[in-house]
């Protein structure tokens, strides 16, 4: 394998064995010298951890010869058991909250737009399987359309959430921002479902 791959498995077991937790569900950070993690659960931070994931193992898989099947292997399963926590948290309108496993947190539309993507390209992939998840891509991406308005914009999309160490700071963070992080991951979904995902 290239050095650039080894180093990518290499920060991705790393994010994987620090920050996802037995839910499957991804902490946001750590802090060098403090015990645990912070920021459990927030939703936007779960597509990005898919996102790269992914990118990671479609990546190493089309390298011929790659000598990190364990990596492989270890971020395959990450995969599937984030994909699987959220499936299991997705609402009824196919959106999650701000923080995915709290009621009591914001709606945040930028969520179901990494899902659409994300869990389409594991479905794909053969990285996950079955009826519940691919309903769960379905009811994201009919979310996601709901949500765009007449001039092409992803609604409900907070603002930069920065870290905090304090869990409460992720259900109140503001929303109906026209972001990046909001805008670029409604595309990803549509050209997802462009492509047959």
């Amino acid at each position: 394998s290239t050095p650039y791959l080894r180093v990518g498995l290499e920060q991705a077991r790393g994010y994987v064995e620090l920050l996802q937790g037995v839910s499957g569900l991804f902490d946001h950070f750590v802090l060098e010298g403090e015990p645990g993690s912070f920021g459990p659960g927030w939703g936007r931070g779960q597509g990005w951890a898919l996102l790269g994931l992914l990118d990671v193992v479609e990546t190493a898989r089309r390298l011929p010869g790659h000598e990190s099947q364990a990596a492989v292997d270890l971020l395959s399963d990450a995969v599937a058991k984030l994909i699987a926590a959220m499936v299991k948290l997705q609402r009824a309108d196919g959106h999650w909250y701000a923080v995915v496993d709290h009621p009591s947190s914001r709606d945040e539309h930028s969520t179901a737009a990494f899902m659409a993507c994300g869990i389409s390209r594991a479905l794909r992939m053969g990285l996950v399987s079955g009826s519940s998840v691919a309903k769960g891509v379905e009811r994201a991406r009919e979310a996601v359309l709901r949500s765009i308005t007449t001039d092409g914009m992803l609604q409900k999309v907070s603002a930069a959430v920065m870290a905090c160490t304090q869990a409460s700071h992720y259900y109140h963070v503001p929303t109906d921002f026209l972001v990046p992080w909001g805008q670029g991951p409604a595309a990803l979904a549509l050209t997802e479902a462009l492509h047959g995902g």
